[in-house]
């Protein structure tokens, strides 16, 4: 047992016999690693126990995974020249003593102070590998690794590129260390890359080659392909479930995914719980037609007839909100949703948190054409004409229209599948109609009011006097006043003297339509008192049909 000084303290190390192994510490010494730290008053009392350790066992092999399934076939031999190294892990985890992580891809492991040694062995030309001398280093129970080289242009497929293992050991009633012995850890490689897919859960992910063919019952989930082969994977979900999306190394919406195998990839797939939504076409006849629903997102096209094929039953994702349109067909106009959906309005919204059916109703149309003659309009529910004069309606359907005269002109006359004077008139739709609202122009006629005749004193020093008269005119009932153009008609002085000046103000009409109620003033000032005397009429105008 050699000793070292240590800042004052003694470093021992035991060091076990050959072919015995170190089993632990005693007298004044304790603990099972092969260097401790004592005082130097106690490191002569020391002492460690050994026990015989017969020769612990790995043996295996490198085989050349052809098809990269990580399976061993009868047709896959053993490749030469491909080092194997045991290594060890300390405290039953990835990481040395120090907290380093151990790295997977050496082929040796730092332990820091406490190296309890690296076994190289001996590789064999057809692949077989035998480690019979790991009594040198494997001192301890506990997790150990036999890992492989790794080279250029090759990839691991099993055991992915190492295999740990727990190494147990027992003392035997002859005083001796039995350690386990492990046979046949077979180490596969494959010179390409390997494509690795997920157990998917509702559905499975299949290779073009059939190389690949993964689910929760055919797990054949992970094939070698060589480099920069293409490969196509298609997602088929299960019944009641719709694909989603890819994960991992895949990415993409579209089931059929092309990948180009320029490194190992792991790819997943995502399908979610769905529900269908059919739909259906009431057109109200026997007719073909091409009354039509469609859907977003797409899936539904759905057609009363045509040479295509209608589509009118898609799944949907749990809880997806679908937008249905309903668009007729020449002919025919949309009336209104039913089953699921409802309205009147062709594009509606259905959640889709059940299976579910909706149905749109279409009815047999006909157009009805308005038009004028003269300036008007004619308005009713989908007719502004002026601008908009055609319409096509259900069939039975009822339509009222308006007839509204433009400034100059009156309403006449309805004519075609409308008559009369009155200024509305309601057509049913049972067939293609036609009606003309005729419009008219006034005519601008005079009116005149009785003679007026008065007279009025002029105020003196250029005083303003002022005299009024009020009379009225009535216009006949195909006659409606126009304001604009009521004035004085000839009002004159018959007599005056001096300076005097006279005139006649203003027309103020005060009420009505037929009758008016007419009011003139005069007005005359002079140097001095002087009468004047006025006589005129009063004109206004009417535009009469």
């Amino acid at each position: 047992m050699p000793l070292e000084e240590y800042y004052g303290y003694k470093k021992t190390t035991a060091i076990p016999n050959s072919g015995y192994s170190f089993l632990g510490w005693y007298g004044s010494c304790s603990g099972n690693l092969f260097d401790i730290i004592v005082e130097p008053s106690k490191a002569a009392d020391c002492k460690f126990n050994q026990l015989p350790m017969p020769p612990a066992t790995i043996t295996g092999k490198v085989f050349n995974d052809f098809n990269g399934n990580g399976i061993r076939d009868s047709n896959e031999p053993g490749l030469p020249n491909w080092a194997v190294t045991s290594n060890v892990l300390v405290n039953n985890n990835d990481k040395d003593l120090k907290g380093n992580t151990y790295n997977r891809t050496t082929k040796t492991i730092n332990t820091g102070d406490y190296v309890l040694g690296v076994c190289n062995p001996q590789k064999e030309a057809n692949g077989q590998y035998n480690a019979t001398d790991l009594q040198k280093c494997l001192t301890l129970p506990g997790w150990y690794t036999v890992a492989i080289e790794q080279k250029d242009g090759w990839t691991s497929t099993t055991p992915n590129p190492f295999e740990k293992f727990d190494l147990n050991a027992s003392i035997s009633a002859a005083n001796t260390i039995d350690y386990e012995s492990y046979a046949d850890l077979e180490f596969g490689v494959f010179n390409g890359y390997l494509l690795k897919a997920a157990v998917p859960a509702n559905g499975t992910i299949v290779s073009a080659d059939s190389k690949i063919n993964c689910s929760a019952t055919s797990k054949v989930c992970q094939a070698g392909f060589p480099a920069k082969s293409v490969v196509t994977l298609k997602a088929t979900p299960a019944n009641g479930y719709l694909f989603s999306q890819w994960g991992g190394s895949c990415l993409g919406t579209n089931s059929t995914l092309i990948l180009t195998m320029d490194a190992s990839k792991s790819c997943s797939a995502t399908f979610l719980k769905s529900v269908i939504l059919n739909v259906g076409i009431n057109s109200g006849d026997n007719k073909m037609n091409m009354n039509t629903i469609v859907s977003q997102p797409t899936g539904i096209s759905c057609s009363a007839g045509g040479i295509v094929a209608p589509d009118c039953k898609e799944e949907y994702p749990l809880n997806q909100s679908v937008i249905l349109t309903a668009k007729p067909s020449t002919g025919y106009v949309f009336k209104s949703w039913s089953g699921a959906c409802a309205g009147n309005i062709p594009t509606t919204t259905v959640k889709m948190d059940v299976a579910k059916t909706c149905a749109a109703n279409f009815s047999p149309a006909f157009n009805l054409t308005v038009s004028k003659t003269g300036n008007g309009t004619i308005t009713g529910t989908g007719v502004n004409c002026g601008t908009d004069c055609s319409e096509s309606l259900a069939a039975n359907t009822n339509l009222t229209l308006t007839a509204t005269p433009s400034n100059g002109y009156y309403f006449s006359n309805w004519t075609g599948a409308c008559s009369g004077a009155t200024l509305t008139c309601t057509v049913t739709m049972n067939q293609a109609e036609a009606v003309t609202a005729v419009f008219k122009p006034l005519v601008a006629k005079e009116f005149s009011s009785s003679t007026l005749d008065f007279s009025v004193s002029s105020g003196r020093f250029s005083r303003r006097n002022c005299a009024t008269r009020e009379t009225e005119v009535c216009l006949p009932t195909s006659c409606q006043l126009d304001k604009s153009g009521s004035h004085l008609n000839g009002y004159k002085e018959t007599q005056f003297s001096m300076n005097n000046q006279g005139n006649g103000s203003g027309v103020n009409i005060s009420s009505g339509e037929t009758c008016s109620k007419l009011k003139v003033e005069v007005c005359a000032r002079a140097a001095s008192t002087v009468r004047a005397w006025y006589k005129g009429s009063i004109t206004i105008y009417g535009l009469c049909k």
